[in-house]
């Protein structure tokens, strides 16, 4: 293999989708290192204090930049009345129900801290340390607990006969589980795993830029993912009858344990949104205590258009295109100035309907157009399939019988090798561009909308489309596939290096198809 083909087929194993790590491997390097915690440490005490440091530590993507005893933070439990700070873990009661919680940056240039949900399968573990073990505002380990626990990290664990002769993962990828599990996992949206990962570890760094969401939907990402990391670990120790456990009041109990929730909710008003989980921070009135709602943090791209301003703007051109219809006895000039609007009004359905970057010349080349079955488009000097919705292919058909009535009247020969293109004064045709369209957008842009038109150009379409594949539920895209459709790759998976699967075409057609319906483009014609 070359060396540019061995870096492409890295990109492409790099990719959200790609192979998690071992779970075999990864389980048989847990129950090591909790085997040796358990052999060097005094008590059970002491030992459950540095299991839940090593959890805390490994959770938060730490393990490996633990190199001395100053790099162990000091953990510390907090009341529930008590906002997000570094390093820091509290207990949540709600319903019932009690779930631990730890502080994770949300900001990765400032101090910002958001409470983070425990994974199921070891809140069990975290909640009974954080109630009998930890005292409020009190380190978890001291100095003597932190250097066993570094001499612990640092030399090589014993194996346990229940895992010996077996192959267990490397301590730098096992360090690392839950950071190449999350950078994989495709369920888990661009801007969750920024805020986990940081930006230098993003495969797309600039798929981030297009979307935003807010720290619930974020926290709900991460605590799933995480979840579903801790599952097959889990599935291991059932399937192969492994045993890891820890000591509660000279009892053993399973480390990991499932346990029922019902603390993700979704937005009463949106359902198709996805679900998310609320942050609660408790207040004192009077002598008795609240819970009360944290107002969550909105992180991204502020270019999206709201769908609601999408909706009146096609209105306004499908209005505007319905009063040119009405004339009768159209004359050529009336017929150009409908044949105008009504390409301008597809290029804008292009842009909204594909998310295709509005460069200079907006629209589809003709020996680059396959029966619109299959379209490719330059973007930044590399070609990539564009997938064209049923509506669309519609309009286009429907615009070139009008384009063809015109062109025939006038007697233009010579056109631009695009499907739609403008006819100036000179009755010549002529490509259109982008700085055309955005002075078309702000002018048909509905003056009530929430973006003013001044703010409004061709590229927040891309935006919204990449915002609206985020948020959509039904087909829910994952972040492969928004990569996909946006265009987002890097050597390797550019076109005629990649391969897409029929099920996720079928999938991403299917959102595309959506799409009309959504942004109400069937109410006019």
């Amino acid at each position: 293999m070359s060396y540019m083909s061995a870096i492409k087929k890295t990109n492409r194993y790099n990719n959200a989708g790609g192979i998690f790590p071992s779970a075999l491997n990864t389980t048989h390097a847990l129950i090591a290192i909790i085997s040796s915690i358990q052999k060097k440490a005094s008590s059970p005490k002491k030992s459950n204090k540095l299991i839940l440091m090593f959890f805390y530590l490994w959770l938060t993507n730490n393990l490996k930049k633990i190199n001395s005893i100053s790099d162990i933070p000091d953990l510390v439990k907090v009341s529930g009345s008590e906002n997000a700070s570094p390093h820091a873990l509290r207990i949540f009661r709600s319903d019932g129900i009690s779930w631990a919680e730890y502080s994770l940056n949300y900001q990765h240039d400032d101090e910002t801290y958001l409470w983070q949900t425990v994974p199921n399968y070891i809140n069990h573990f975290f909640t009974l340390q954080l109630q009998e073990k930890m005292s409020y505002g009190t380190p978890l380990l001291n100095n003597k607990e932190k250097d066993l626990l570094l001499t612990i990290l640092k030399t090589s664990w014993e194996m346990p006969a229940q895992i010996k002769h077996r192959t267990k993962s490397r301590k730098p990828q096992f360090y690392c589980y839950f950071s190449s599990f999350i950078a994989l996992d495709p369920q888990v949206p661009v801007i969750a795993k920024y805020i986990f990962l940081g930006k230098d570890a993003l495969h797309h760094n600039s798929a981030r830029y297009y979307q935003k969401t807010n720290s619930d939907y974020i926290r709900h990402s991460i605590f799933e993912t995480q979840t579903r990391a801790l599952k097959r670990l889990s599935k291991v120790l059932n399937d192969h009858a492994y045993t890891l456990y820890f000591d509660v009041h000279g009892e053993k109990q399973s480390l990991f344990q499932q346990l029922n929730y019902d603390f993700i909710s979704k937005e009463e008003d949106d359902n198709n949104k996805p679900p998310l989980i609320k942050s609660y921070i408790k207040e004192k009135h009077g002598s008795r205590w609240e819970k009360k709602e944290i107002a969550p943090l909105t992180i991204g791209s502020l270019r999206p258009l709201d769908i609601s301003d999408i909706r009146k703007f096609f209105k306004s051109i499908g209005t505007a295109i319905d009063n040119k219809t009405k004339q009768p006895n159209m004359t050529t000039k009336q017929l150009k100035e409908l044949y105008t609007l009504l390409t301008y009004q597809i290029a804008c359905e292009f842009l909204i309907l594909t998310g295709c970057r509005p460069t200079h010349s907006i629209s589809i080349e003709l020996k680059r157009c396959f029966n619109l079955s299959n379209v490719l488009v330059s973007d930044k000097g590399k070609f990539r399939t564009l997938f064209i919705c049923e509506y669309l292919k519609q309009r286009i058909t429907h615009y070139q019988s009008i384009q063809h009535v015109l062109l025939n009247k006038l007697g233009i020969t010579s056109t631009p090798s695009t499907l739609w293109f403008l006819i100036d004064e000179n009755n010549e045709a002529k490509p259109l561009n982008a700085k055309l369209t955005n002075q078309f957008i702000q002018k048909y842009w509905p003056g009530n909308a929430v973006t003013p038109a001044n703010e409004i150009d061709a590229y927040r379409f891309r935006h919204t489309v990449a915002q609206t594949a985020l948020n959509h539920q039904d087909p829910q895209l994952t972040s492969q596939q928004i990569d996909k459709l946006m265009g987002h790759s890097k050597l390797g998976e550019h076109y005629g290096n990649d391969q897409l699967l029929p099920t996720h075409k079928q999938t991403l057609l299917s959102f595309l198809n959506e799409l009309p319906k959504l942004f109400e483009l069937n109410n006019y014609k």
